[in-house]
Order: structure tokens, then sequence, then C-alpha cells
């Protein structure tokens, strides 16, 4: 059976368009304003759709929301995938390729950063999801650091960066950052590209790498002397 087509257009294909519009607009609200500030009212308003086209894609406010969010995941995870395959053999090579598709990201879309890095924070349902969404980046992260101190070294190091790069680029996200784009890109390399130490006979989290904060006070520091 063909399908039904109005004005040389599919249905199936209008029904997508309409939903990546919704889509947009979420992303976009919670981005800029906040999660608060998308509901269904105001997301159909801004996208001049009626609720019926709403509800013919999502189930209601949060599914809008979470496939959002998701979508700005996933392409915050192929950016860094494709940057870490192109980036060679070498892993301070490919931790600056990484952390500049990251910065590329956040800093070219400043909403997509606040949507994936702050507002987990403020609204439960993406913070669950962020959560559930973390060990993938983990096991990215850890990936890059095959060959350098032992199985958990590696993993409780990749726990700290990602927990810690997270922090740092939410940071860059804020309208209160007076640091360059040059700044939290710096820091983030040597951050990734530093070797986790072994520390022998003990594998205790408190000699896992430090914090993202530290590591920014001290490139902070060492600017200034």
């Amino acid at each position: 059976m063909t399908e039904r087509s109005w004005g040389g257009t599919k249905l199936a294909d209008r029904r997508a368009a309409r939903r990546q519009t919704l889509l947009d607009v979420a992303e976009r609200l919670a981005g800029e304003e906040g999660c608060a500030a998308v509901t269904v009212r105001s997301v159909c308003r801004e996208a001049r759709l009626t609720d019926r086209y709403f509800y013919e894609s999502f189930t209601g406010r949060d599914d809008l929301l979470l496939a959002a969010f998701e979508r700005v995941a996933d392409e915050a995870r192929s950016a860094l995938e494709g940057a870490v395959a192109t980036g060679g053999p070498q892993r301070e090579v490919r931790a600056r390729a990484a952390v500049s598709a990251f910065v590329a990201l956040v800093l070219d879309a400043p909403h997509k950063g606040r949507l994936l890095l702050l507002e987990p924070f403020a609204d439960p349902v993406l913070g669950a999801r962020s959560h559930l969404l973390m060990p993938a980046f983990t096991d990215l992260v850890g990936g890059q650091l095959a060959g350098t101190g032992g199985r958990i070294d590696r993993r409780l190091a990749a726990h700290a960066l990602v927990g810690g790069l997270a922090n740092l680029f939410a940071g860059c996200c804020t309208a209160r950052s007076t640091y360059r784009a040059s700044d939290w890109r710096h820091t983030a390399w040597s951050w990734f590209s530093r070797r986790p130490r072994p520390h022998p006979g003990s594998n205790h989290p408190c000699h896992a790498a430090p914090s993202g904060v530290t590591v920014a006070r001290r490139h902070h520091l060492n600017r200034t002397r």
C-alpha cells in the first residue's frame, strides 16, 4: 500500500519533522531558561504546533525532555568517540582531540552544554538518566588510559576524570565564567593526559587523580605567577 502524501511530502516525513521541531524547542528552552521552562504548552507555543501533534510523538513533558537530553548526550559521545578514533596512537594527541571536540560543542552551542552538564542537578528526571549514561563516558575515558597503572587505578582515574571534567566544563557554561576557552582546554588537556599514579600496596580511592577544582586552581595560579 502506497503511503499517503500531502503536497508531495509523506505523512511519516511530516511527523518526523514535527518531532524534530519539538526536540529543538525543548533543547533550547531547557538549555537557555532551565528545565522548568519546558512544558507541553510552552513547547507547543514556541513550535507553533497544537498539543495533538505533541502527543503523536511524546507521552508527556518528561518524555520530551529526556529525548532532548539523550540527543545532546549522544552528540557529545559521538564527538568524543570520533575525536579519539582520529587522534592517532599518542595518548596526549587523543586527549587534545577529545577535549577540543567537547569544548567546541559547549562553546558553539552553550545551551547544549548547560542541558547536558547543569540541568541534571535541577531536574530529578534528567538526574536519574544522567546517572545511567555516565558509565558510557567513563568507559570511553578509561579506554584512553589503557597501559597506565593497574585496572583499579585506571577505573578510579576514569571516574575522577569524568566527574572532574563534567564540573570543569559546567563552569565553562555559566554566565559568571571569566576564563577564556583556551583556559578550559589547557586545564582539561593537562589533566586528561596525566598518567594515573600507581599506589603500592593500596587501592584506596584517596590516591586517585586530583579533583577538577584542584587542577583548575593550579592552572590559574601558574598563569598568574
